[in-house]
């Protein structure tokens, strides 16, 4: 449903808490709600109002997806191009670490298959080219886990925490703590993953 004033349109969202629905405060911009009924919507609004109906029974005849709870709504416009920035630039983020991590995957799958397991006492040093990353943000792993992709002088490694409670330690091979692959570089290989890292921390 859509409004006309004499100053800009303003458009109703609304969803109940059984769908997903939540608060959407005054001033934040968010997108456009998934569903044919705002499919002609602007891709991103800033919240002029809002607020909650709270239903006791029958909820599902009004949209809250549930017998009882709370219907969200709020009016909107369209952000403008600064407003939007913000929420943009975290979306762009996000398919940069989710297209990295994709990649990565592919990398470890090949150096787990076909490199060496050394014994080291350190995790080897050098340029670390990837880190399981989730949402754009470093991912910060349980105690005692974390993935790594590191270029080496003496190759690429894939290094694994692996000393958690309950983790069989005695399959470490680097330094007691952690799991460890090698493999020989390649300059094709050495590219893809300089590629990788710039992908994996594109802002």
């Amino acid at each position: 449903m859509t409004t006309e004033t004499t100053e800009q349109q303003t458009y109703r969202i609304s969803r109940g808490e059984g769908y997903g629905g939540d608060d959407m405060p005054v001033g934040a911009v968010i997108t456009r709600p998934r569903g044919q009924a705002y499919h002609d919507y602007p891709a991103y609004m800033y919240v002029l109002q809002s607020g909650r109906d709270y239903y006791r029974e029958d909820g599902m005849s009004f949209g809250v997806g549930d017998e009882s709870g709370y219907v969200y709504w709020a009016d909107c416009r369209a952000a403008t191009e600064e407003e939007a920035a913000p929420l943009r630039i975290t979306f762009a983020r996000r398919a940069a670490a989710s297209e990295a991590n994709r990649q990565a995957a592919a990398i470890i799958k090949s150096i787990r298959m076909n490199g060496v397991r050394p014994l080291r006492d350190t995790v080897p040093a050098g340029e670390i080219v990837w880190e399981l990353t989730t949402y754009g943000g470093t991912y910060l792993p349980a105690y005692g886990g974390g993935q790594w992709l590191i270029i080496a002088d003496d190759g690429i490694w894939y290094i694994e925490g692996h000393h958690a409670d309950g983790d069989d330690w005695s399959a470490n091979n680097i330094g007691g703590h952690s799991l460890g692959w090698r493999l020989d570089a390649t300059p094709g290989m050495l590219d893809t993953l300089r590629a990788l890292m710039i992908a994996s921390k594109t802002p």
